[in-house]
């Protein structure tokens, strides 16, 4: 708060709101910028300070303070998955290399797509539906867990480069398999089975997605499957 510079500083409350600090806040978001504290002391904000709420909703917020904000309310349905992919490869173990990245940036645009439409088609029934967003963050989460082989340099090193690509098709497809799919009631098993090995084999056709309604086509595999699918 009390540097002095000219760049632009960005100040991000992501929690949820609160009653009683939301309302202290007031005063800052006035066009005098100044946070008023209990103890009477007053901090000015300079020209360059920004803030940025990202809170979940507004319940407990009154008109007084929103009215004060730009507010930009963003569906997630809208956001989709892709943002919170992009946030989470920055995640991967620092051995993996440019190529790898690249595959498994393939990998997730390749299959997620097509399955979310499976699991989101009338002719699929779910156990509980978890939404599109927490299916794919399950799937990360899953598969950087089982990377974790790899964030040991030295031990990493004895693997070969194919090696590593089968360990991240394998961990993948199994990730894959237990978070789009993992919600889904025993007849649809079968139906996610089905396509994912269509998938698999690049052999989706359009018979199989009319009748799933999938309507995001499949991007080409950049070579064939390496490993074996039980």
């Amino acid at each position: 708060i009390a540097a002095q510079d000219v760049r632009n500083k960005w100040y991000v409350f992501d929690g949820p709101v609160d009653a009683v600090w939301i309302e202290n806040m007031n005063t800052v978001l006035d066009d005098n910028k100044k946070l008023c504290l209990m103890s009477g002391e007053i901090i000015s904000m300079s020209d360059s300070m920004n803030l940025v709420f990202e809170p979940m909703d507004l319940e407990v917020a009154s008109p007084a303070t929103v009215s004060r904000c730009g507010m930009v309310y963003m569906e997630p349905h809208m956001l989709g998955w892709e943002p919170l992919f992009e946030s989470w490869m920055t995640k991967l173990p620092t051995m993996f290399s440019g190529p790898q990245k690249d595959a498994i940036r393939h990998r997730f645009r390749r299959y997620v797509p097509p399955l979310l439409d499976l699991v989101n088609s009338k002719e699929y029934q779910h156990l509980s539906f978890a939404g599109n967003i927490n299916l794919v963050n399950s799937c990360m989460d899953m598969y950087l867990a089982l990377m974790d082989e790899f964030r040991d340099e030295k031990k990493s090193s004895e693997y070969t480069q194919q090696q590593i690509a089968q360990w991240l098709e394998g961990t993948f497809l199994f990730s894959l398999v237990w978070s789009l799919g993992g919600t889904s009631n025993t007849p649809s098993r079968a139906k996610f089975d089905h396509v994912l090995r269509l998938l698999v084999e690049n052999k989706l056709d359009e018979e199989t997605m009319a009748k799933y309604t999938i309507l995001a086509k499949p991007i080409p595999p950049e070579s064939p499957c390496q490993v074996p699918f039980p």
